[in-house]
């Protein structure tokens, strides 16, 4: 990170320079994620809370490197760690490093990604992509989210509609294709788990309260029946 820049009066951050790091094995490559410059409006009062509420983020100048040397891939260990975040895990050491997912939650109302750069590197040479704004309402499905699911979402929205573009190598935007797929069957599976607990917890509390309800009615009517 080049430099930040803090408005509490206004309620804003501003962040310069930001860079995600290639896995080990990648140092010929300045990065695998470059963004210049990202800008938040955020709620005051919810700082000193578990979740701060972020009213918009705004990214721009985002330069993000796919290489592919027809073995391996830089953005192979990438997609594991976003599998392995979206799942509840952590990222292994020594691969591409990862947000901490505990501490403070983030709800954010909207994401704006702009001047977004793609650069495939193959065998076959490199070609750059530009890739139009992307808008992001429906961040962590509505709710709060930690730090790690925040850039999970990122992340997967610009390789996302980089893949929809259909002018990345076959070689790369088949293996993000296949795993942007994994991703969904895993937030759909996620989604469908914490329907089910959810249901089976307002089940108990309908059972608790049925059993209260009895208890009453009986004391009531156990009651009539001294009294006569």
């Amino acid at each position: 990170l080049d430099s930040a820049d803090v408005s509490l009066f206004g309620g804003s951050l501003a962040l310069h320079g930001l860079n995600v790091a290639n896995p080990p094995g990648f140092d010929d490559s300045p990065h695998f994620f470059h963004m210049e410059l990202a800008s938040t409006g955020v709620n005051l009062g919810s700082l000193s809370s578990d979740t701060v509420e972020i009213t918009h983020l705004e990214i721009g100048g985002v330069d993000l490197q796919l290489i592919n040397d027809g073995s391996v891939s830089n953005y192979g260990p990438i997609m594991e760690n976003l599998q392995r975040l979206g799942s509840g895990g952590s990222a292994p050491a020594g691969d591409a490093p990862a947000p901490d997912g505990g501490g403070k939650k983030v709800k954010v109302d909207r994401i704006t990604i702009r001047d977004v750069k793609v650069t495939a590197d193959t065998p076959l040479g490199k070609k750059t992509v530009d890739v139009p704004p992307i808008e992001m309402t429906d961040v962590g499905g509505g709710g709060e989210v930690d730090v790690a699911g925040l850039v999970n979402e990122i992340i997967t929205a610009i390789l996302g509609k980089a893949v929809d573009l259909g002018q990345l190598p076959d070689i790369i935007s088949g293996e993000i294709d296949k795993g942007l797929a994994q991703l969904e069957q895993q937030a759909s599976k996620a989604v469908d788990d914490a329907k089910a607990k959810l249901d089976e917890k307002l089940e108990e509390e309908k059972a608790k309260a049925s059993e209260k309800l009895k208890d009453k009615l009986g004391g009531l009517l156990g009651g009539d029946k001294d009294d006569n």
